[in-house]
């Protein structure tokens, strides 16, 4: 006699196999297993040799499998073997019974999709909100609002390619940068549910993002600049952070967060630190320029920017009383493309701005062009030469 194992795993009892003729037809066999599981398991054979191979037969799937591989009819291996065929090809590799009943389990129970699109964004702000500064997991929020706002209650794993996409495909941008931009959010959401073990597969990651060019940068003329920073400096308030949003291209919320204490006139550097900068820290060596404006600059606070909405309010005053046109993200992407322009060293550039990940940013972002054409090495002469300079009382300029 053989063992087999119960559903517990522990040892049965060995089963004898009797073959004996069948009594209602002397010419026929019956293979007496004996009882298992509860029932009498009995199997018939026309020939002895039949009934022998049956008796092996079904004592190697009692010692393999237990009592309850005894009760599948022998069409349904037949299928599940099909099937089993059947997902190795469309799986392209070997798949376990296991793995399949894992994700028989998760689906079907619910434990892999259950949590609703709406928990699951919470998550993620609260994640975000935790390793990342304020306005990042806002912009997160608000850009996925409209996403969550229709599909709140619906499970994350219920959420298909084809809902997403056809989501995408209805919102109404007013850009192709937009609709990318809720792209490349949503594929944010959704590897967060992947990593999290929620979904098994991000199902934006087969949705193509919208392609569009982005529309050229502007940097703001010599001569512009000049004429801000003569205006600021009539009253003095704000010329600080002006002349270093020009010169170190500090971002707007970095120069927001900046302190005197961050700021080495000896030492010639600022120091844009864990608390001040939006990717890494960094230290920022001043120009020539910078120096001698940060020189004659006064201090009004402990920070080095006015608190609040100030600067923007001083910026616009300073733009009206010298008739310049103030492009988006002026002093950033000013300082970017003279720096360059004055280098050519792309690294160097990038690694001013706080680029983590290389040129790209700079090139994609913040190359401007000043009436349709690059700056050129003479431009950005003048631009790090303009410095104050005293004439009685009244502080005037050079380049």
């Amino acid at each position: 006699g053989q063992q087999g194992i119960n559903q517990q795993g522990h040892p049965m009892k060995p089963i004898h196999p009797i073959i004996r003729t069948a009594t209602d037809n002397p010419h026929r066999y019956v293979v007496d297993l004996g009882r298992i599981g509860g029932r009498r398991r009995l199997y018939r054979a026309g020939t002895m040799a039949e009934a022998e191979a049956i008796a092996k037969e079904q004592t190697a799937i009692f010692t393999r499998h237990g009592s309850r591989a005894l009760d599948i009819p022998t069409d349904s291996i037949i299928r599940m073997s099909e099937l089993l065929d059947a997902i190795d090809s469309r799986a392209g590799r070997k798949v376990t019974a296991e793995a399949i009943l894992d994700y028989y389990i998760k689906h079907a129970t619910g434990a892999f999709c259950k949590k609703k699109v709406s928990v699951v964004l919470t998550e993620l702000l609260a994640k975000q909100g935790a390793e990342q500064r304020e306005r990042s997991w806002q912009t997160t929020q608000s850009t996925l609002r409209p996403f969550v706002a229709e599909f709140a209650d619906t499970p994350i794993g219920d959420v298909s390619r084809e809902n997403v996409s056809t989501w995408l495909d209805s919102r109404v941008c007013p850009s192709p940068s937009t609709k990318a931009r809720l792209h490349r959010y949503l594929h944010v959401l959704f590897a967060y549910a992947v990593e999290k073990e929620y979904i098994e597969k991000n199902p934006v990651d087969k949705i193509k993002a919208p392609k569009y060019r982005l529309p050229a940068k502007e940097y703001m003329p010599v001569e512009s600049v000049e004429r801000v920073l003569r205006a600021v400096a009539e009253g003095g308030e704000g010329l600080a952070a002006m002349a270093i949003g020009f010169f170190s291209g500090l971002r707007t919320a970095e120069l927001g967060r900046l302190t005197w204490a961050d700021v080495n006139l000896d030492s010639r550097q600022i120091t844009v630190g864990a608390n001040v900068s939006k990717t890494y820290p960094r230290n920022v060596r001043m120009s020539d320029n910078l120096l001698a404006w940060l020189s004659v600059s006064g201090r009004y606070d402990a920070m080095v920017c006015p608190r609040g909405r100030r600067l923007e309010a001083i910026r616009a005053d300073a733009c009206k009383r010298s008739g310049v046109r103030w492009p988006h993200n002026a002093m950033r992407v000013t300082c970017a493309t003279m720096h360059y322009a004055m280098h050519n060293n792309a690294h160097e550039t990038a690694a001013m701005l706080g680029h983590a990940g290389g040129t790209r940013m700079f090139f994609d972002h913040y190359r401007a062009l000043g009436d349709g054409h690059a700056a050129t090495r003479e431009e950005a002469e003048r631009y790090w030469g303009i410095a104050p300079r005293r004439d009685g009382n009244v502080v005037a300029f050079c380049a």
